[in-house]
């Protein structure tokens, strides 16, 4: 799955080309250069909160817009990977689980040492 920032600039790219606007176009909109416009489209940018809010208004769209309908570019676990997840956390539920085990034996031994004295 692509990251973040190729997500993001597809999803510009597509609100853009559904408007038939050029890069150029909406960076004279957004007071935004065509390269900059290019680079967050290929997602080799990482861009500010200030430079989204500029994107979106050359964009002509809310800025939740820039990232699509809820969750679009949110990121989804694959198959192997939710399996990875439920697996990891098993093996860190038990981890826990024999810590917080050992530090339960270890607390009577301590409250005696403390009233012995």
């Amino acid at each position: 799955m692509p990251d973040a920032r190729a997500r993001l600039g597809a999803r510009v790219r597509k609100l853009r080309l559904d408007e038939g606007k050029t890069q150029e176009e909406v960076g004279e909109r957004a007071g935004l250069s065509y390269k900059q416009i290019g680079e967050i489209e290929r997602g080799t940018a990482n861009p500010e909160l200030d430079t989204l809010e500029k994107l979106a208004k050359g964009l002509g769209v809310q800025l939740a817009e820039l990232f699509g309908p809820a969750g679009e570019l949110a990121y989804k676990e694959t198959e192997t990977e939710t399996a990875f997840v439920r697996e990891l956390r098993a093996s860190l539920e038990g981890a826990l689980e024999r810590l917080n085990r050992a530090n339960r034996q270890r607390a009577p031994r301590r409250a005696r040492k403390g009233h012995g004295s």
